[in-house]
């Protein structure tokens, strides 16, 4: 073929090819954006897909731990609770009995004590096996018994009875304050306050009285009125603590 065989050939070509060329590569070209658009849209369905499971998974987990935290504080919650209805009514009457003995203790309560002109031989031996005289200890009752004059008798066993209920009354406010300090997390900020208040003025009472036994009673008395007032306070708030009114 000669040169202008070829190049009239090749521009034959190049009107009738360039254009199916062209088409082909536009529509190579659309159908490849197609795909590629439709395979992003697939990925990225499946990729939301993904996601979505475990963002659900999380929410569940998340759930699951909420409610087992809300388990154990309600659980603690209650605990605490169960606590307050031991530690507050036995601290309560652990107060009541502590003032009782203080009192005692500071000779402002009424007292019978026995004639001892009537208790001669049996009575006086049966006398010491029964309250308060049996609290003695044998020591005591030994020196009792070898005082042979009624009021020699009755000025000792008085004393020996003072020393008793003051140190009864002194153990009864170690006790009381040691169950203040190892249940006072489970008392409201109020109530540990009017406790810890009293158990101090119970124990101030008891240390003046010990320095000095003959000052003035009637003082000893209005403060012990005053803390019964108190007392009856906290019994108040302890009720309402635990809403005795709803029982």
């Amino acid at each position: 073929m000669t040169l202008d065989g070829i190049w009239n050939w090749l521009q034959s070509f190049l009107s009738v090819g360039a254009p199916l060329i062209l088409l082909a590569f536009g529509l190579f070209k659309w159908f490849g954006q197609k795909w590629i658009e439709q395979r992003l849209v697939i990925g990225l369905e499946k990729f939301k897909a993904g996601q979505q499971n475990e963002l659900e998974e999380f929410k569940s987990e998340q759930q699951k731990e909420l409610e087992r935290l809300r388990h154990r504080l309600s659980s603690r919650i209650s605990k605490i609770h169960e606590k307050e209805f031991e530690v507050l009514p036995k601290s309560w009457l652990m107060l009541n009995d502590l003032h009782g003995s203080v009192a005692l203790a500071l000779d402002l309560t009424f007292k019978i004590y026995p004639d001892f002109r009537m208790l001669p031989g049996a009575q006086f031996e049966e006398f010491l096996t029964v309250s308060p005289a049996s609290r003695l200890s044998d020591y005591q009752k030994e020196a009792l018994r070898k005082l042979q004059d009624a009021s020699d008798r009755r000025k000792y066993f008085t004393d020996a009875m003072a020393g008793i209920n003051f140190d009864d009354a002194k153990e009864k406010q170690r006790i009381f304050h040691n169950y203040l300090i190892e249940n006072r997390i489970f008392m409201t900020a109020e109530l540990r306050e009017k406790f810890g208040m009293l158990d101090r003025s119970l124990s101030t009472l008891l240390t003046n009285y010990s320095v000095q036994p003959a000052h003035s009673a009637q003082s000893d008395q209005e403060e012990v009125n005053r803390l019964k007032n108190m007392i009856d306070e906290v019994e108040q708030l302890v009720q309402e603590r635990l809403h005795y009114e709803e029982a």
